[in-house]
């Protein structure tokens, strides 16, 4: 069906844009290819369609754009403090640089779908629509999961951890301020989530041509998409 091909061809998006993250070494070539996967995500979810698919697809537009703005902007404070912009050049920088680390690491967490962040809710509204839509969805939906935790936590790791390979200049706080204040937007939506969720909401209520009630929650329990996202 065309609403299944969909799905296949954002799956697609989702491990060849993950795959060459993982290969990349260029700092923002790393995120570039991570945004072709992350996108894929979107396809997948639209393919799925449905009130579910539709608004965790406008969800993880919003989440997606919060945690990989900080990013880029952290690769681009890091090329400018070391002038470096490859991961095999640079680490070890979290001692030289605690603030961008402590903010990145949040960005990262984020985009991670990690639960100290807004972005676990976004997995737990990908898991939610694609159970609903099968197995073989589900299936690639953790896959696309566990790919996203793999890039994004090289890129962190591989910056901020190990041995410093890179001198560095002075860091100015106009490059590392609008990363942490992203951090802070992503961390205060884990407690406040309504104001993105209510943006979805009525992003996959135009989509899907009828109301939608969106309210992603962390729930205590052994519920599928909890079991998924662990």
């Amino acid at each position: 069906s065309v609403t299944g091909d969909v799905v296949y061809d954002g799956a697609a998006s989702i491990l060849v844009g993950g795959v060459l993250a993982l290969r990349q070494d260029v700092l923002k070539q790393v995120l570039a290819y991570s945004t072709i996967s992350q996108y894929g995500y979107v396809v997948m979810l639209y393919g799925i369609g449905g009130t579910a698919g539709n608004s965790a697809a406008a969800f993880y537009v919003l989440v997606h754009g919060i945690a990989k703005s900080a990013l880029f902007m952290t690769a681009g404070a890091v090329t400018m403090a070391t002038g470096e912009d490859r991961l095999s050049r640079l680490g070890g920088l979290a001692r030289r640089m605690p603030v961008l680390a402590v903010a990145a690491g949040v960005a990262a967490a984020t985009l991670a779908a990690l639960p100290v962040t807004l972005g676990f809710f976004k997995d737990e509204l990908l898991f939610t629509a694609a159970l609903d839509a099968g197995p073989v969805t589900t299936a690639l939906a953790v896959v696309a999961a566990a790919l996203t935790f793999a890039y994004i936590g090289r890129f962190w790791l591989r910056l901020f951890l190990g041995p410093a390979r890179a001198q560095q200049s002075g860091i100015s706080w106009l490059l590392v301020a609008p990363v942490v204040v992203l951090a802070a937007v992503a961390v205060a939506g884990r407690l406040v989530v309504a104001p993105f969720s209510d943006l979805a909401a009525a992003a996959g209520a135009v989509s899907s041509g009828r109301p939608v009630v969106l309210s992603p929650a962390y729930h205590l329990d052994a519920r599928a998409e909890n079991v998924l996202a662990l």
